[in-house]
């Protein structure tokens, strides 16, 4: 009985971790693109300011 609550814990514990890991890779990658888009709008306003002011 114990043995068999000790293996359902570990595969809850386990699961839990592999959620939790999904989540975080999920935020990474949302933050990333957020940020490649910010550089990219940034970019976009310095290349125009160059074409009208230059």
């Amino acid at each position: 009985m114990k043995s068999c609550l000790k293996l359902t814990f570990n595969n809850g514990k386990t699961a839990l971790a592999t959620q939790v890991e999904q989540v975080q890779k999920h935020f990474l990658r949302s933050r990333w693109l957020e940020q490649v888009l910010w550089m990219e709008n940034k970019a976009n306003y310095r290349a125009i300011a160059i074409i009208f002011y230059g």
